[in-house]
């Protein structure tokens, strides 16, 4: 028996996949988490800040996400700091409770449901 590696699945699907997956991994804790779906062509470490970490020398949580995979960030606040690979020039914002799928530097999209 094969399995089908060409299933496709819509943007909604993964939505409610990926938040159920949230509240699985967090032990219905997610307030202070969010995914990342990391479609770069690379394998990343994200860097995660709590946004009243206002210096941002101590990381609140790294990650390493593959290329095309997902990953769940952590950290405090009603939004994160987060640098890909600890680079300043590529960091950006996100919110808790959400799902983005980055591309690489200025590409970031939230998945919408």
């Amino acid at each position: 028996m094969a399995a089908n590696l060409n299933t496709k699945m819509d943007l909604e699907e993964f939505y409610d996949i990926s938040q159920k997956k949230i509240q699985e991994m967090m032990g219905g804790t997610a307030k202070n988490s969010a995914i990342i779906f990391n479609k770069s062509g690379r394998d990343i470490e994200f860097h995660v800040y709590n946004q009243f970490d206002f210096s941002y020398w101590i990381a609140a949580n790294k990650t390493l996400i593959l290329d095309n995979d997902i990953g769940l960030v952590i950290a405090s606040g009603p939004f994160f700091k987060i640098k890909p690979n600890n680079y300043y020039k590529e960091e950006f914002l996100i919110q808790p409770n959400k799902t983005y799928i980055y591309r690489g530097i200025y590409d970031l999209k939230e998945i919408l449901k």
